[in-house]
């Protein structure tokens, strides 16, 4: 005797058919062969088994008409509750147009009228066979969609703190400087490095300076706004993007961010540790959405950043165009003084 799998066992079959005799020897075959029956007479029981107890798969005799007067195939490939559920057209039509009209129309497949049961439930198997194979699809879609996500993230995504890597910050940015040309929007910018780091490793380990990483990274993280974008810059440095801040509310933001970290023990290895940071801040009106904007406001944001060390460290500096002057004269001289070493030495 025939039998369905078991996965094919828990699945229905509606048949929708006015001619009871029809439906009730194939309701009375297929529930001999352990397939669930459910069986309409007209649209509005149809829809009812539909939305109450949803088929996997719909038998329809073609000539089935709808309360408007179209064909009910048509109702049913069109309704947000049926139309993707397979049909196969029951008719005692056998001429080409007629299939093809049901074809075109939506339907899986076209049995005639009289038919041999064995015909049907090979018909119904194989439509169980094709939904089992779309579900494995899709369950592969999903998986393989959310191995891409979780690889993008990776790309993007620094591997120790979490937050944006520096590959993406860079790349980022130039959309947000493009946008901020266009809309007429500040942008700021605030580099931040973890004062006297290199002891802490020294002292402590690189596991617990990692460690210290990660805390002081998920802290800066959760005390700028929603809108703000923290990315690890390299080593013990952050770069934050403030868009659409002045430099009055960045530097405000920089100080609190500046307090938050001191006021912050960070427990590692039952060592309290308390740290510094020290940030310098650069606020623009960009002109242009030119990427090479990006490369120059960073550097300018670094610049503060190396003054603001240079005074001590634990403080926020905001950058101006003496900075530039004073690098200048830095670079000069270190440039003079390798020069008189190099003679001396030659001369020697």
């Amino acid at each position: 005797m025939m039998k369905v799998t078991q996965t094919e066992n828990d699945k229905k079959v509606l048949i929708i058919d006015k001619d009871k005799s029809v439906t009730g020897i194939l309701s009375n075959r297929l529930k001999s062969v352990g397939i669930n029956v459910l069986t309409a007479a007209d649209e509005d029981s149809a829809f009812d088994v539909i939305t109450k107890n949803r088929p996997d798969i719909i038998l329809l005799d073609i000539f089935m008409q709808s309360k408007s007067g179209d064909d009910l195939l048509n109702v049913l490939t069109i309704n947000q509750l049926s139309s993707n559920i397979p049909i196969i057209i029951l008719s005692s039509a056998i001429d080409v147009n007629s299939k093809v009209y049901g074809f075109l129309s939506g339907a899986s497949d076209y049995i005639v009228k009289p038919f041999r049961f064995a015909e049907v439930y090979a018909r119904i198997k194989n439509q169980f066979r094709i939904i089992s194979m779309q579900c494995e699809l899709e369950k592969k879609n999903k998986e393989l969609m959310e191995k891409n996500l979780l690889l993008q993230e990776m790309t993007i995504t620094d591997g120790l703190t979490g937050l944006y890597n520096k590959r993406y910050i860079l790349n980022r940015l130039v959309s947000d400087i493009t946008h901020a040309a266009r809309y007429k929007e500040p942008i700021s910018f605030m580099m931040v490095d973890i004062d006297h780091f290199k002891h802490i490793n020294d002292t402590y380990g690189h596991l617990a300076g990692d460690i210290l990483l990660k805390n002081v990274a998920e802290t800066l993280k959760n005390t700028v706004r929603d809108v703000d974008i923290v990315a690890r810059y390299g080593g013990e440095e952050f770069l934050i993007v403030v868009p659409n801040e002045d430099l009055l509310g960045t530097k405000m933001l920089a100080e609190r961010l500046r307090q938050k970290i001191e006021s912050t023990s960070f427990v590692i290895d039952n060592n309290e540790l308390s740290i510094t940071i020290s940030i310098g801040v650069k606020s623009a009106n960009i002109t242009s959405d030119s990427g090479t904007e990006v490369t120059k406001l960073i550097g300018e944001a670094d610049l503060a950043l190396l003054k603001a060390k240079s005074k001590g460290r634990n403080r926020v500096e905001v950058f101006n165009s003496k900075l530039i002057v004073e690098k200048a004269k830095t670079q000069t001289q270190e440039s003079h003084n390798f020069q008189n070493n190099l003679s001396a030495n030659i001369t020697h």
